[in-house]
């Protein structure tokens, strides 16, 4: 897959797309003290956006408290809203090091898919079905599996030919459908899903319209996601939807800070020209 967050890469093998995205929602993993406080102060900017401030203060923060698993864990999940893959993953590692909950191990999931490491990401979705934190993770951590999960067997499918595809291919629709029954509330659920229709041929199953539906619906989940909203403005733009245009001027003054943006969703800036 191309790097995506939740980057995504619109890898298609005998009509079975490939889905990957920069975590959407995730859970706020509490600090034990004294790094609370810092863990929220960064948790709270890197939610309305602010990617640098949050950093800035997570770098401080692991100068205080270094190995904190909480401050790490927020580091690289920031990193991925980013757009910064090869970061989240070395700062999610390292969280797993400190602590190997199921929380943080998904987490690390999802960073080996975005840097194009689908089989690890595959074996270690299939190891935390049995992990005993699962059953008392929330809904979005157990919702993320099948996300991933999905995503990998897509992309493993894309790679490595007809047999993978065989084997894998038409169990990734399946995948993203389970991780929307897990939490409804998960827009990269959502959005993994509406990329599958919009993305797969009508013989198994593709439907444009109903793909960039589904985006939308995730893109107003998660107004703040750049790879959500620029999957949602494609639809838009394959289906030749009269809103393409201003949609894709809004992306482009949303977005136009993150370099990530640019890269991934040239054909986006251009459609705002």
């Amino acid at each position: 897959m191309q790097k995506l967050l939740i980057g995504a890469l619109g890898l298609t093998l005998m009509g079975l797309p490939a889905v990957a995205a920069p975590i959407s929602g995730g859970t706020f993993m509490v600090a034990a003290a004294p790094s609370t406080a810092i863990v929220a102060k960064a948790h709270a900017q890197r939610v309305a956006g602010n990617y640098g401030a949050a950093l800035a203060i997570l770098e401080d923060a692991q100068k205080k408290f270094p190995g904190d698993a909480a401050v790490l864990y927020e580091m690289a999940f920031t990193y991925d809203r980013r757009g910064d893959y090869d970061e989240a993953l070395e700062a999610i590692k390292k969280a797993v090091a400190a602590d190997d909950s199921y929380e943080n191990q998904i987490l690390l999931a999802h960073s080996l898919l975005m840097v194009d490491k689908y089989d690890a990401a595959m074996d270690l979705c299939d190891k935390l079905e049995s992990h005993p934190g699962r059953k008392s993770a929330d809904a979005w951590s157990r919702s993320e599996l099948y996300v991933v999960r999905g995503g990998a067997q897509g992309l493993k499918a894309k790679r490595e030919g007809v047999f993978a595809m065989i084997r894998y291919g038409l169990g990734v629709r399946k995948e993203f459908e389970k991780g929307v029954d897990t939490d409804s509330d998960n827009p990269r659920a959502h959005y993994t899903l509406g990329r599958y229709f919009l993305e797969a041929p009508g013989a198994v199953g593709g439907d444009p319209k109903k793909g960039t539906t589904i985006l939308a619906k995730a893109a107003k989940m998660d107004d703040m996601d750049f790879v959500i909203r620029g999957w949602y403005v494609r639809g838009l733009i394959q289906t030749n939807d009269a809103d393409a245009k201003a949609q894709a001027e809004r992306y482009v003054k949303d977005f136009s800070d993150l370099p990530a943006s640019k890269k991934q969703f040239a054909d986006v800036y251009n459609k705002a020209k």
